[in-house]
């Protein structure tokens, strides 16, 4: 009797006073893991001795729950429309990110550097607050070695590029004369 009740008020078709719902949400029945139907219907498999009855004629009780043919295609349908229409949202949200990342990229490359260059200075800044210095002054410091190196290295490869486009074109002529001897002795 309680394992009807219980299904009858787990699907809303039985109304009872709270203080009984309460029970029968906190004392479900114990069938010990079996569903008496289907352990009906596996009893019945074979012929009884005693009267013969097979299990397909055995009269089940009609499941109120159990979906027609037609309604069993209609929700096939809708699960595939349903798919397709994720997969379709899914398409569509990669699309806009890529164009946003598209349209955005200067922003996003200048903050992308920024962070990088945080990570990069971070050890040092740290170090810095470590020895008593500010926070603030650490990270200003951190900077402005920073810029100072950048400007170093600037200089001295600029000097280098200069050096080495004052020198190219004894360079090319040197290239040459290498790849004719090279050209004429593989002709041999």
């Amino acid at each position: 009797m309680r394992l009807i009740r219980y299904r009858l008020a787990a699907k809303g078709q039985l109304r009872t006073c709270p203080r009984r719902q309460r029970f029968l949400h906190s004392h479900p029945p114990t069938t010990h893991g079996l569903d008496p139907i289907p352990v009906l219907a596996k009893a019945l498999t074979h012929r009884e001795e005693r009267g013969g009855v097979l299990a397909s004629q055995v009269a089940r009780p009609a499941d109120p729950d159990a979906p027609s043919p037609e309604s069993a295609e209609e929700a096939e349908v809708l699960q595939a429309s349903i798919k397709a229409g994720s997969v379709a949202q899914i398409v569509v949200a990669v699309i806009a990110v890529l164009g946003l990342i598209y349209v955005l990229k200067l922003v996003l490359i200048t903050a992308l550097t920024s962070l990088l260059l945080a990570f990069l200075l971070e050890p040092l800044a740290s170090s810095l607050g470590r020895i008593g210095l500010p926070r603030w002054a650490g990270a200003l410091l951190s900077v402005l070695l920073m810029v100072a190196l950048a400007l170093c290295l600037t200089f001295f490869f600029y000097s280098r590029a200069v050096d080495f486009a004052t020198a190219l074109p004894n360079y090319s002529g040197k290239i040459r004369d290498t790849l004719g001897n090279l050209r004429s002795q593989s002709k041999r």
